[in-house]
């Protein structure tokens, strides 16, 4: 996606997933909200940037999280949030 490429293209590797806050958000969506995610892998997160710093990942399948990035399944309106690590 655009912001996928402009945020790897300025060096920035990371995103916090954020929800619309709908009531239509998907489940395996509200679950992932306020995760920090990895541009470059899509299968796991961290539950926040101290984590993520010291590489502390864990698999979205365990929680039920979509392995996609925001906005990349269909009528997804989540949003990734650039975050510098």
């Amino acid at each position: 996606t655009y912001n996928r490429n402009r945020n790897i293209a300025s060096g920035i590797t990371h995103y916090q997933w954020s929800t619309s806050g709908l009531s239509t958000v998907r489940e395996s969506h509200k679950v992932m909200h306020g995760k920090i995610c990895k541009w470059d892998d899509v299968t796991v997160y961290a539950d926040n940037i101290k984590d993520a710093e010291d590489g502390k990942w864990k698999s979205r399948s365990m929680i039920g999280g979509v392995e996609k990035h925001p906005s990349e399944d269909y009528n997804c309106n989540c949003t990734a949030k650039p975050v510098i690590i």
